[in-house]
């Protein structure tokens, strides 16, 4: 999820055109101890993420995409050098039209999406237990998600 816009998009998207999986919220990752039957190798990685009911370990086939938590690093007091180097460097700014892209997709004006609202839903502990078929049970939650199958 970026940290600007909260539209969480960028990484599922562009893991989306380049044909890979995605795994989001990365809080951690492991480079050994994959399950069992499968040894550690470049093909493989195992990560911890967050997902609504909390952190979940999953194993992603390589290349994927990962988009990481924000908090993932706690960053580190610069020294005074480096401060005093910041103070000093001079950073060049560059636009869109500077760097030769198409203005007309960059920026807000070229964004697909917007952000009207950003807030984090309310939750209840209500539940509903569904039973039938299979089949059954897709009809009532499709029911529950907005009025019948599709």
């Amino acid at each position: 999820m970026a940290v600007d816009g909260d539209t969480a998009q960028i990484g599922p998207e562009l893991a989306g055109l380049l044909d890979v999986p995605c795994v989001t919220d990365v809080r951690s990752f492991a480079s050994e101890g994959l399950s069992p039957g499968r040894k550690y190798s470049p093909e493989w990685m195992r990560v911890r993420h967050g997902v609504d009911e909390g952190i979940e370990t999953v194993e992603v086939p390589l290349p994927a995409v990962i988009t990481v938590a924000k908090d993932i690093v706690q960053p580190r007091m610069p020294s005074i050098a480096g401060v005093l180097a910041a103070r000093a460097a001079v950073v060049e700014v560059r636009g869109a039209a500077d760097v030769g892209a198409d203005t007309a997709r960059t920026g807000l004006a070229g964004s697909p999406t917007q952000v009207v609202r950003s807030f984090v839903p309310e939750r209840s502990g209500a539940c509903e237990t569904l039973t039938g078929t299979l089949a059954e049970q897709a009809a009532c939650v499709a029911e529950l998600w907005g009025g019948g199958a599709r």
